[in-house]
């Protein structure tokens, strides 16, 4: 099974990065780490997918939201720069970090196709801030990209270095320019097998090989835990029928940014 940490009380939420080249199995893997947070009942999995849906199939079951297109994925952003303002009621309540319970969970964003997700500049500059805040907030991402330079996350030196702060998983790769880019990394990717799911953690010396779900593997995690009425509100009413929440009040026109 793939080591991914998902919170630590004293940092926050735990983003990262797959990476890996065609074929390697990082959609996959990104679809399982989606689907198992899900299920710990701390976490709320929304997933950006700009092919349509196509890249994380699973998601229909396990994510409260799925973005499968720009606009969709445009507000999904918002919604997260939103939930980010807890930091603000972690100040009032004199802690740097929020602590994630059933009653305010964590907000996971599995994002596949990273740098296609970033196409938009406006989603560049939301991403860099929530990556940038978000781990005090409750807020991680989870992103797929073949490649780790500052051009596949949008330009922002910034929001690379942020993500790969945290968890690198690096799956099959056909240059050697991962290891080139992780000085932690001690695994030559070029050398993995060529099978779908076998990858190494940055900072660890073992391979593994990801789980890989059939389809009843595949299954529905009880939705008790609310976000935000004003993540929420940004999201819409679908979101919040998803999600299990009894309440939804639409946010005004003009108000969405």
């Amino acid at each position: 099974l793939t080591p991914w940490q998902l919170y630590r009380p004293e940092w926050g939420a735990c983003s990262g990065v797959v990476v890996g080249a065609t074929c390697a199995g990082v959609s996959t893997l990104l679809d399982t780490l989606g689907h198992t947070a899900a299920h710990t009942g701390l976490v709320r999995v929304w997933t950006a997918d700009p092919l349509g849906g196509a890249g994380l199939p699973a998601a229909g079951v396990y994510a409260d939201c799925r973005a499968p297109d720009e606009t969709e994925i445009l507000r999904v952003l918002v919604a997260a720069d939103r939930a980010a303002a807890r930091m603000r009621i972690n100040a009032a309540c004199g802690r740097s970090v929020h602590p994630i319970t059933p009653e305010a969970p964590m907000i996971l964003i599995v994002a596949d196709e990273f740098d296609a997700v970033l196409a938009d500049r406006r989603a560049v500059e939301l991403a860099t801030r929530v990556a940038r805040v978000g781990r005090k907030a409750g807020v991680g991402f989870a992103v797929g990209l073949r490649e780790l330079s500052a051009t596949a996350f949008g330009g922002s030196e910034v929001l690379r270095s942020t993500l790969t702060a945290g968890n690198v998983v690096v799956l099959r790769m056909s240059t050697r320019g991962a290891r080139v880019s992780l000085p932690t990394l001690t695994v030559d990717p070029v050398g993995l097998p060529p099978h779908p799911g076998f990858g190494a953690v940055a900072g660890r010396d073992e391979v593994f090989r990801g789980w890989h779900p059939g389809d009843g593997d595949v299954s529905e995690p009880t939705r008790d835990n609310p976000v935000e009425p004003a993540v929420v509100a940004v999201l819409g009413e679908d979101y919040a029928g998803r999600a299990g929440l009894s309440e939804f009040r639409p946010i005004p026109a003009g108000r969405q940014e």
